[in-house]
């Protein structure tokens, strides 16, 4: 069913709420985009923040990983003396239906942005980011003429944080190899290009799934890699993956060797006997994967 395309003052769906309340520290990062018009340095209250110009020509376009909580945080430029005013944005998930948002903002007496005139207080929006990793695209909407800055943080979601895991063996597997961190050794199934791993689970339940890339002696820095899941046959997500070598694991015979910082994503499994085939398809690299069930849903297994 298409969506509708509706103007939100402050509710969108029940699912992006309009809130005004200062941030909090804690463990919510800033996103850099993937593509934007300017990136741009507003000073507030003595600290620079990062901030991307969405325009006409240009949207701003950020590249997440869910289940994840998102902040959208907005700035308009004040040129014309007026001492409030309301603007618009659109925002849309994936390739879907534009969505628009209204605010009312007023000039901020603690923010700057260096060459302009007066920039408005912030306004920040909450979106739930859904299991799998998404484009979220962000621009004026159409007749709006001021100057709009996004500044996008996140915070990641863990459906199974007070659950007791146990780790699952797939049903279709290759090789197995050791990866010890600290005394402890942890078995990982290796995918590559053409080799699938297939797990058989019945839900309903949340699947952790681990990854590391493997890092040959020719890698160096960070990596990405992108890691397809199909659900019974069909393409269930794709989660994007970023890598960097870890300091505190290593093989226990890949000499000359070193497996990245673990990953994690969270697959979810509706009711019933489900199989997962997870693909990577990154060329000749190696993607290394634990997976992990909730202790209470093996029950469900037998």
């Amino acid at each position: 069913m298409k969506r509708r395309h509706i103007v939100i003052p402050l509710l969108l769906a029940a699912q992006l709420l309009l809130l005004t309340a200062p941030l909090t520290a804690g463990d919510w990062i800033r996103r850099s985009a993937l593509q934007f018009g300017e990136r741009v340095r507003i000073n507030v209250s003595g600290n620079n923040k990062i901030y991307y110009e969405a325009s006409a020509r240009d949207d701003v376009m950020i590249e997440i990983t869910g289940p994840a909580s998102m902040h959208i945080i907005t700035r308009i430029e004040l040129t014309d003396g007026r001492r409030s005013r309301e603007y618009r944005y659109q925002w849309r998930l994936d390739e879907g239906d534009w969505l628009a948002v209204n605010h009312y903002t007023k000039p901020s007496e603690a923010a700057t942005l260096q060459g302009a005139g007066e920039i408005s207080v912030s306004r920040r929006d909450d979106l739930e980011v859904p299991e799998g990793t998404h484009r979220y695209s962000f621009r004026p909407a159409p007749g709006e003429e001021r100057r709009i800055f996004f500044r996008i943080t996140t915070r990641s979601r863990d459906p199974l944080r007070n659950a007791e895991l146990t780790p699952l063996q797939p049903a279709v597997f290759g090789d197995v190899w050791q990866v010890i961190v600290g005394e402890t050794n942890f078995d990982y199934y290796v995918a590559r290009a053409g080799e699938d791993i297939v797990l058989d689970v019945v839900g309903p339940t949340t699947v952790k799934v681990i990854s590391r890339l493997d890092y040959d002696a020719l890698m160096m820095g960070d990596k990405s890699y992108r890691i397809k899941v199909h659900e019974d046959g069909r393409l269930k997500n794709t989660y994007a993956v970023h890598a960097k070598p870890s300091s505190v694991a290593f093989y226990e015979k890949q000499k000359g060797r070193l497996p990245s910082k673990g990953s994690t994503f969270f697959v979810s499994v509706p009711e019933g006997p489900h199989s997962y085939r997870f693909e990577f398809v990154d060329g000749d690299q190696t993607s290394l994967f634990r997976f992990y069930i909730p202790r209470t849903d093996l029950d469900q297994r037998r």
